[in-house]
């Protein structure tokens, strides 16, 4: 009998340092922190795509059981924008206007001394809308369209040439849908300040990035800013950016002078931690019989938030493969939908 022995590729199986933990239900993600005299913050959001806030009467909701503040853009004061990032432009400071640009944007914030009070509360806050036709296809011609939005579209030798005397040409189409990040823990927020300093455990991918941008957005020191995130509880891209109740939770606990936990319901996570975008792109490649590039040809459109900035997509072509005649293209087309 011959035995042989079978060769490891991949080495000694070790176990993660944090699976005990997370087996165990031990791990510590955002939504497990409380701090004493913490209150807990609900979102309300737009129910119109695109248009104005005409009137909001938080009356009834600041008299709710509980309650201990009502945010709006009529009390919410100056938040700045985050800075520009690797990724673009942070997305925009909540509740600075009465402007609509998507359904589900967040008009008010609910803090109450329970989650049930503030959930409950929440449905008292009226708003009224004057309502403007919403930008949702990428076709749609009233659609503002930018191009190069990141200065990164390329063109170098002749790639229109090139596709002509081609031996071997592919011309298609490809169209990709939106897709929404939904990790299994939805995006919890839990800040409170110790003076000057802003404390906060988040779901975040980032967290130096955070603390940059909580600082811009309350114009305080950067080392003023601490974030803890030991684990996410998953993130996909959802946590790679400063989101708006990211801010707005760190807003109400100054304002209140106390702990504050916000955390995401699942339909919030379609609206309030972005997603990535629609988009049709037109790829046309020349090559010799025997596989060599000639021509690379890329050109995208893609949907984008009114006001935001972010995705490149034909961009990676530019990059991706040795080619000598090269021509690549990014349009935004400015939508009233989510970052």
């Amino acid at each position: 009998m011959t035995t042989t022995s079978r060769s490891r590729l991949l080495g000694t199986g070790i176990n993660r340092v944090d699976g005990p933990l997370k087996v165990a239900g031990r791990a510590p993600y955002p939504s497990d922190f409380a701090y004493p005299g913490m209150a807990h913050a609900v979102l309300v959001r737009s129910t119109v795509g695109s248009g104005r806030i005409t009137e909001i009467d938080t009356t009834d909701a600041e008299h709710g059981p509980g309650v201990v503040l009502v945010l709006t853009h009529l009390n919410a004061g100056q938040v700045k924008r985050g800075p520009m990032t690797p990724l673009g432009v942070s997305p925009p400071a909540p509740l600075q206007d009465d402007v609509i640009l998507h359904y589900g944007q967040i008009v008010a914030v609910v803090v109450a001394e329970i989650f049930e009070g503030a959930t409950e509360v929440a449905d008292l806050v009226h708003v009224g809308y004057s309502t403007a036709p919403a930008l949702l296809e990428l076709d749609d011609p009233r659609a503002a369209r930018r191009t190069n939005p990141w200065g990164r579209d390329a063109e170098w030798g002749d790639a229109a040439g090139a596709l002509t005397d081609a031996e071997v040409v592919l011309d298609e189409i490809y169209l990709t849908v939106d897709n929404t990040n939904n990790p299994m823990g939805p995006l919890t927020t839990v800040a409170r300040w110790e003076g000057d300093t802003l404390l906060v455990n988040n779901s975040t991918q980032w967290a130096s990035l955070e603390a940059t941008s909580l600082a811009t957005a309350f114009g305080i020191p950067e080392e003023s800013v601490h974030v803890m995130a030991p684990y996410v509880g998953g993130g996909f891209g959802a946590g790679l950016r400063v989101w708006q109740h990211v801010v707005l939770t760190a807003l109400a606990a100054r304002v209140t002078r106390r702990p504050v936990k916000l955390v995401l319901t699942r339909p919030q996570m379609f609206t309030a931690c972005g997603h990535r975008p629609k988009g049709r792109q037109r790829v046309r490649i020349g090559a010799t019989r025997d596989g060599r590039l000639t021509a690379i040809h890329h050109e995208a459109l893609t949907a984008t938030a009114d006001d935001d900035n972010f995705e490149p997509t034909a961009t990676v072509s530019a990059t991706s493969c040795a080619c000598p005649n090269v021509s690549t293209r990014d349009i935004q087309a400015r939508l009233n939908r989510p970052a």
